[in-house]
């Protein structure tokens, strides 16, 4: 596996630069990434740059994600975790504000973006902010649980037309993962007959060590799985944040 290191230079400043994302539109590459600010995990903002064929960010690109969403219930103006996925030849994104997903088309940078939100809100005691979205066979799904793995259809188009989640195919299946629960990561994406997707898990709370792991399911409904790791592929230096997110 190769990794590399992505040079922080030409990105905001924040306490924290986290979460980076990946992906390619009309072949121009673009990276996202989240910045926290003073006070921690009430300034949480998501900003996007156009990247090198190293991924590495280019200088005078970045910009802040401005989203058409609502507060949370803490009355909270937070957009975090942005992940982009393909669907139809276009490049998507969705983020949270810890309460619902909010989805839509990648925009044009500097403008603010207008997106929907996903109609399946959190629950209380089962919160999953980490979904993972996914096309397969020109329709939309989505990953909401790694273990037990859950998979939804959604029902959404690019020009932001109404949308629903269907519900879950649920795969039961052993995992002896001694690092924290898994949740979601990378979007799935094609490998052989199967997906594959990297997950993340943590341990500790406000401390955590964070550790990566990979898997693969099934390319078919009801998108069964078939790999799962006995360790991590990455594991990551501890570091401080408040508790309750991840």
């Amino acid at each position: 596996m190769k990794t590399w290191q992505i040079d922080e230079t030409y990105l905001e400043d924040g306490l924290y630069r986290t979460h980076p994302c990946i992906g390619i539109q009309q072949g121009k590459r673009f990276l996202t990434y989240r910045v926290e600010q003073e006070p921690l995990n009430q300034r949480s903002w998501t900003y996007i740059c156009e990247a090198d064929e190293q991924w590495q960010p280019r200088p005078g690109t970045s910009s802040r994600m401005v989203f058409s969403i609502d507060r949370n219930r803490q009355n909270l103006r937070v957009a975090e975790d942005c992940r982009l996925f393909t669907y139809r030849d276009r490049l998507c994104y969705h983020v949270t504000n810890r309460d619902n997903l909010y989805m839509g088309p990648l925009g044009n940078i500097g403008n603010t973006w207008n997106c929907s939100m996903v109609a399946f809100p959190f629950e209380e005691g089962s919160h999953e902010k980490n979904w993972m979205f996914f096309e397969h066979h020109g329709e939309l799904y989505a990953v909401r649980w790694i273990h037990v793995h859950s998979v939804h259809r959604v029902f959404w188009d690019t020009h932001g037309n109404g949308h629903a989640v269907g519900p879950a195919m649920v795969h039961e299946y052993p995992l002896h993962w001694a690092w924290g629960r898994p949740h979601g990561g990378t979007s799935p994406v094609p490998f052989g007959n199967h997906y594959l997707s990297l997950f993340h898990s943590y341990v500790g709370d406000a401390t955590r060590d964070y550790h990566v792991g990979v898997y693969m399911f099934e390319n078919k409904i009801p998108f069964r799985v078939t790999h799962v790791p006995v360790r991590p592929l990455l594991n990551c230096e501890s570091w401080c944040k408040q508790p309750g997110f991840n």
